[in-house]
């Protein structure tokens, strides 16, 4: 944290994926001293070509997601907690 504040960065990416790097971001956003933080998820891998994005069709059809986790079944259990993560929110945004 202290060598993010240091660096005077104006923009910090957070790759952690959902909800990881929502929470991160929520906590430490006044300790970056930054302007923006965006959260990427693993579309940063993808970026960097650590990952090959998914065939047309599965982008077409807005499955690259259901495509990665083909590819990599080890997310499944992250993804299981969306649904979780995205009650959260409704039942904070009915509170307000």
């Amino acid at each position: 944290m202290r060598a993010i504040a240091q660096s005077r960065a104006d923009l910090v990416f957070v790759c952690l994926g959902a909800p990881k790097q929502e929470l991160w971001m929520a906590k430490n956003a006044a300790g970056t001293g930054a302007h923006l933080l965006c959260g990427l998820g693993g579309c940063l891998d993808v970026f960097a070509g650590v990952v090959d994005r998914a065939p047309a069709f599965w982008i077409n059809h807005g499955l690259e997601w259901f495509y990665r986790l083909c590819r990599e079944p080890k997310r499944l259990g992250r993804m299981m907690k969306l649904p979780l993560f995205l009650l959260h929110v409704r039942r904070e945004k009915r509170s307000k």
